[in-house]
């Protein structure tokens, strides 16, 4: 049985089951001394971030102003993301090629985003429940690709907030500071 926690294939079963379930066995590791059994699923963890677009809109004058949805010419789209698995080395990217970013086009990196939110079981990002999310839900949307399959969210910059009382949402600001 390979070990969740560090994938060799060096445990022995531990202990006894009470009741005689096959699919129930406890294992131990040799190597880490994790215990599990066999019905135990390890979570899959994604950090993610994105970058979009600015709106382009015809206006009359700059500053902060109202702009009416019929003044935007080309809304926001995805220019760019990367995601990495928890407990992995590999990053997984993926950017607009020119031509897709000439016609707004984010069809191919959304559908491969939409892919790695379908297999995680909690996705983590920093102001990810506010921004990220929505933002890709709407990019889900937009192409017609249904709800990923239910995921619980962890916000970095909510435990920031929560724990230092942070005054700025800007990671680097955090770090710096």
């Amino acid at each position: 049985m390979i070990c969740p926690t560090c994938g060799r294939n060096e445990s022995r079963k531990s202990g006894f089951s009470v009741f005689k379930d096959s699919r129930n066995q406890r294992h131990k590791c040799k190597i880490c001394g994790r215990v599990w059994t066999t019905t135990d699923k390890t979570p899959k963890l994604l950090y993610f971030d994105i970058e979009t677009s600015q709106i382009q809109f015809k206006g009359f004058r700059t500053g902060e102003q109202y702009v009416p949805a019929t003044r935007i010419t080309r809304d926001w789209f995805t220019l760019c993301w990367a995601a990495k698995w928890v407990c992995t080395t590999s990053m997984y990217s993926y950017v607009l090629r020119p031509k897709e970013a000439k016609e707004a086009d984010d069809e191919r990196i959304v559908k491969a985003l939409w892919d790695m939110f379908n297999e995680t079981d909690i996705v983590i990002g920093h102001n990810s429940d506010q921004f990220d999310i929505k933002k890709m839900n709407w990019r889900f949307m937009k192409h017609g690709l249904k709800p990923p399959k239910p995921y619980r969210t962890v916000d970095t910059l909510k435990i920031a907030r929560r724990v230092t009382g942070a005054t700025s949402k800007s990671l680097d600001f955090m770090v710096k500071n």
